[in-house]
């Protein structure tokens, strides 16, 4: 393989690595979140992360075979664009009973949102697909690199 090849299968492996890492970390939050069940919301705040990002942590409560707990998580993704959307969604959220997700083993870890990460899965598929491709190419033309010439 030459040198670019080289430089482009290693690539991939190490961003098809990183993809696949975060894909099973956001593949095991989201199956170790396994029932549901209605909460309520003391104190939702407003952070900002950027100047076009805002996410909201909230304070919340749920019941779960009788016994109470009490846990602090954020809305994460998708953030809200601006500060007037964010503390509307966030005065919203308290007057409401979100849907809170757990897990029945450790009812203390909880969430306000559940999503499949379908985009950290496609992104480590197509990266990892893209190094097996590479790593074909250099399956398939390599030997011809390295064979000796015949003499006529």
């Amino acid at each position: 393989m030459h040198r670019i090849g080289k430089f482009l299968f290693y690539a991939a492996g190490i961003y098809g690595a990183l993809w696949a890492f975060w894909a099973i970390r956001d593949l095991y939050m989201y199956w170790r979140l396994d029932a549901e069940t209605v909460g309520k919301v003391q104190e939702a705040n407003v952070r900002e992360l950027s100047a076009s990002s805002y996410d909201i942590l909230a304070t919340y409560t749920y019941i779960y075979e009788g016994e109470s707990y009490k846990a602090r998580g954020s809305l994460g993704k998708p953030y809200q664009l601006n500060q007037f959307a964010a503390e509307k969604t966030a005065e919203n959220l308290v007057h409401a009973s979100p849907p809170v997700y757990f897990n029945r083993r450790h009812p203390e870890i909880s969430a306000l949102k559940r999503a499949f990460p379908l985009k950290s899965v496609l992104q480590a598929g197509l990266t990892l697909g893209i190094c097996l491709y590479l790593w074909v190419l250099n399956l398939y033309y390599a030997p011809s690199v390295l064979r000796p010439k015949k003499k006529l």
